[in-house]
């Protein structure tokens, strides 16, 4: 009997570890990508608009590379604690050698349409088994429609069209959003440029180094255990102490350099707090319509602007699936059993869709031991109706808890996935003083 055949959409860091782990439970998956390269977020090319990806040129991990580690492929010492893009994508390299998966992988192969069928899926009138999307949260980049932009004299550019900041010297420039991307943006075009960043609810802003380490070591089993309220205090603490060691006083910056709010995310920024202030980066609020030579904001305050980015994330997408298969609430939502299956469309899968406190590869590559596992037959899952109320009771625990509904707390899903597959550590008492990392749930 041949093994059965799964469908990968993508071939980024998700699609790639999906792969793998299809193949190490004895299933035959084929990669489809787009493009001419593997590596999804993490490939460049600066002869293409926008570098061909949503990465730029300085691009870094945010998250330490000791919390990348994949399970069986780790990030070398050399590469520092937060390796650079062409880093990242060099160890996927590697690691689609290793497993032998190039093979498996079609490239400029874009996905037009997948269609559940008696027997299984189809994947442009081709048969499969399963499906499993790891097409990543990067679809379709998210423009908020401002009033005025026809006016607008200046340019206009959403952040992943983003490659380097050579081209806007001395320019007038304002960076809409707060995120990762908007405050890596905002912090290197203020080395040439002026720049102002605009924001409607700015996230806390963290150091990505205390005292000179990783400000993630910081999160051990021993931390991450306690009640949120003190694992809070005590991030809240040591930032706070970081800053005072920079001659920064977390007190004087109203958007908050310290995380105390709990339902968003923080930014990691090594310079944006001192750059706002210090007086190098100008803070504004949220814009509300273009002029003909700027932006004027919520304050009634206007800014004269060479150059607007958009900062301002993406729209998840599944064009590919029939309409209201799975339907994507607002803009970046889908519900789905523990973030990975649909309820309602047998033998779909999604890798790498939540957002991660945290770092991806480790909580994609869980996600894929689970999905590669039940595909092969090892084990079950609950019942339409059953997935649809753990859906609803895991919406309502986030409403509560005034948190993101896409949002997994690193240890807790490794936890929750890892007790599914019976990986999770036994004996934590070994590992409560330990960066927590994939290389524990082997």
């Amino acid at each position: 009997m041949s093994a059965r055949r799964v469908a990968v959409i993508g071939a980024g860091a998700s699609g790639l570890i999906s792969a793998k782990w299809l193949a190490a439970e004895g299933l035959e998956p084929v990669v489809f990508e787009r493009t001419d390269r593997i590596g999804g977020v993490w490939t460049y090319d600066e002869t293409i608009s926008g570098g061909g990806s949503p990465s730029y040129r300085s691009l870094v991990t945010n998250v330490s590379r000791h919390k990348t580690h994949l399970s069986d492929h780790l990030l070398d010492e050399e590469l520092g604690d937060f390796p650079a893009r062409a880093r990242v994508l060099e160890w996927l390299q590697r690691y689609a050698d290793r497993s032998d998966l190039l093979r498996r992988v079609r490239l400029g192969a874009g996905v037009q349409r997948v269609v559940p069928v008696r027997d299984g899926w189809t994947v442009d009138n081709e048969p499969f088994d399963a499906v499993v999307v790891a097409s990543g949260l990067f679809a379709r980049p998210f423009l908020p429609a401002l009033p005025g932009v026809d006016a607008f004299g200046g340019r206009i550019m959403h952040a992943a069209e983003y490659m380097h900041p050579e081209p806007f010297a001395d320019l007038d420039v304002i960076v809409i959003g707060s995120g990762s991307s908007g405050a890596d943006i905002a912090v290197e075009l203020s080395r040439i440029a002026r720049v102002t960043l605009s924001v409607r609810e700015i996230s806390s802003v963290v150091p990505k180094t205390i005292d000179g380490r990783p400000l993630d070591h910081l999160l051990t089993r021993r931390l991450e255990r306690r009640k949120p309220e003190d694992r809070g205090r005590r991030l809240h603490d040591a930032i706070a102490g970081e800053y005072r060691r920079r001659g920064i006083d977390p007190a004087i910056w109203p958007p908050r350099v310290v995380p105390l709010a709990h339902g968003r995310a923080p930014t990691p920024s090594e310079e944006l707090a001192g750059k706002v202030v210090d007086g190098t980066i100008a803070l504004c609020p949220a814009p509300q319509r273009f002029g003909t030579d700027g932006l004027h904001f919520a304050d009634g305050h206007a800014r004269r602007a060479d150059l607007v980015v958009f900062a301002t994330g993406y729209e998840l997408a599944f064009p590919f699936l029939p309409a209201g298969l799975v339907p994507v609430r607002g803009i970046d939502e889908v519900d789905l059993y523990r973030h990975v299956w649909p309820p309602d469309a047998p033998g779909l899968a999604f890798v790498g869709i939540c957002r991660v406190s945290g770092a991806v590869p480790p909580i994609a590559e869980m996600q894929a031991r689970w999905i590669a596992r039940v595909l092969s037959g090892g084990l079950g899952l609950p019942s339409p109706d059953e997935m649809r109320r753990e859906i609803s009771a895991r919406r309502a625990a986030h409403a509560a808890a005034g948190t993101e509904y896409m949002r997994v707390p690193f240890l807790g899903y490794l936890d929750e996935i890892g007790e599914l597959l019976g990986v999770r550590p036994r004996d934590e008492r070994k590992l409560q003083d330990e960066v927590v990392n994939a290389t524990q749930y082997r």
